[in-house]
């Protein structure tokens, strides 16, 4: 700027600010370049290998989906043994459901037919779950990686500063340099005190080096100066732009006469030329895509498919209850159905009887393990029915035990037919002979 005053230089280019000193000393001021602070680190390479394949999940849910294919066998497996197509035979062995399993999960086409309720809500599951597992891998795969690495825990110069495990270095008498100097100083003083001797570099280029010898290494600089040197090795990536906002100034001094050409110079080098030199020389991508992915990607984790283990996980759950509980209803019906068959009235069978009370017409008893109680008229509790007497008179009482024997159902009331068991009755020895008849016949 004192060229300029002094009438020794008639145009000023640097990087500085066009501050009300500046403007005052000179007759106009363009900002030829607005660039940024970035830092600049080294990528993480993942190298190619035979089981590259497999990076777009994580190891740890490949072990989970491993995991979750032999419980989803096992349940397989059990369900068909507590619930089976035929009662002599289950359908799957164990090998046959991790087969199934195995081929569902790989979207092989496995043609089976469950009838039963439960094996159809597992086979839904089991597709169901697989289709979200194979789906999100394949859409994955073919991009080959699925997220940008976003693991440097910091974006600005002021949470570098806080992050003791990485080293900022700088390009020595840079205006980056003076800039984070005049900002930042904690940090300078920081590199100062612990890396003094790879803090300043000579050039960008030796920047660059000491920054790919460690990862820990922060280079810190222009963005023209920055996105110059990324684009020159594909193993750099970029973090930024930071707070501070560098401009490269053109200032004339006043009363230039060819201040009207130099300005519309200025203009075309500032809004096509330059930008197309920026455009050819820093805007280049020579990197292939063989590196650029495996550098920018990381691998899906677990977090990612917590909600879905959390959902299949749930799912098997309600299917083992509805296993469980359609095993206890099976169980309750065969319960009910013997206990029906124990129950049964067997017609010319002799019971044992309680009488409970007794009537003029006869009595009620109640057969030892039923309810029910039934009414036996007083010509069957004779040993001879022509001679009808009263349960008085034969000595009967309340809570006496005799045998009786049932002779089925009356056509016209519909009321099931006990007689007193005797061994010498002669009428009950013919009403035997003739149950025996009519069961031949």
């Amino acid at each position: 700027m004192g060229y300029l005053t002094e009438n020794r230089a008639d145009m000023s280019a640097n990087f500085m600010f066009a501050l009300s000193d500046r403007l005052q000393a000179a007759d106009m001021s363009i900002n030829l370049v607005q660039s940024g602070l970035l830092m600049l680190l080294k990528r993480t390479i993942h190298p190619l290998d035979f089981f590259n394949v497999f990076y777009p999940f994580s190891w740890y849910v490949w072990i989970s989906i491993m995991f979750s294919m032999v419980v989803l066998s096992v349940t397989l497996f059990v369900s068909d043994k507590i619930s089976p197509n035929k009662s002599d035979k289950p359908m799957f062995s164990f090998m046959a459901s991790f087969f199934l399993v195995l081929s569902s999960f790989l979207m092989s086409k496995v043609e089976t037919e469950p009838r039963k309720p439960s094996a159809r809500l597992f086979t839904l599951l089991l597709w169901f779950s697989t289709l979200f597992y194979m789906t999100t891998y394949v859409s994955n795969l073919v991009p080959f990686l699925v997220k940008p690495d976003e693991s440097v825990p910091f974006t600005t110069i002021t949470e570098l500063q806080n992050a003791t495990s990485y080293r900022a270095i700088f390009w020595n008498n840079s205006i980056a340099y003076t800039t984070v100097q005049r900002r930042w100083p904690n940090l300078v003083q920081t590199a100062k005190a612990n890396w003094p001797e790879d803090m300043l570099q000579p050039s960008a280029a030796a920047a660059v080096e000491t920054l790919k010898s460690n990862d820990r290494y922060v280079y810190i600089d222009s963005a023209t100066t920055i996105n110059y040197q990324k684009t020159k090795d594909c193993v750099l990536k970029t973090y930024g732009p930071l707070e501070e906002v560098v401009y490269e100034t053109t200032m004339i001094r006043k009363n230039y006469p060819f201040t009207n050409e130099v300005r519309s110079f200025l203009n075309s080098v500032r809004y096509s030329e330059y930008q197309n030199l920026e455009k050819k020389y820093f805007g280049l991508n020579r990197c292939p895509t063989s590196v650029i992915n495996p550098a920018d990607k990381i691998p899906l984790s677990f977090s990612y498919f917590a909600g879905l283990f959390a959902a299949v996980g749930i799912g098997s759950v309600l299917g083992f209850l509805y296993i469980i509980l359609h095993w206890v209803y099976r169980k309750v019906v065969l319960w009910l159905a013997r206990r029906r068959s124990r129950n049964k009235l067997e017609y010319g069978k002799t019971y044992e009887a309680e009488i409970i009370k007794i009537t003029k017409e006869g009595v009620w008893v109640k057969i030892e393990g039923r309810q029910e109680v039934f009414f036996i008229a007083n010509n069957s509790l004779h040993s001879d029915p022509t001679k009808i007497k009263t349960a008085k008179s034969l000595q009967l009482r309340v809570r006496q035990k005799i045998q009786v024997q049932y002779f089925g159902k009356d056509s016209a009331t519909n009321n099931r037919i006990f007689a007193r068991l005797f061994e010498n009755s002669e009428w009950l020895q013919a009403e035997r002979n003739r149950v025996v008849d009519s069961d031949s016949d």
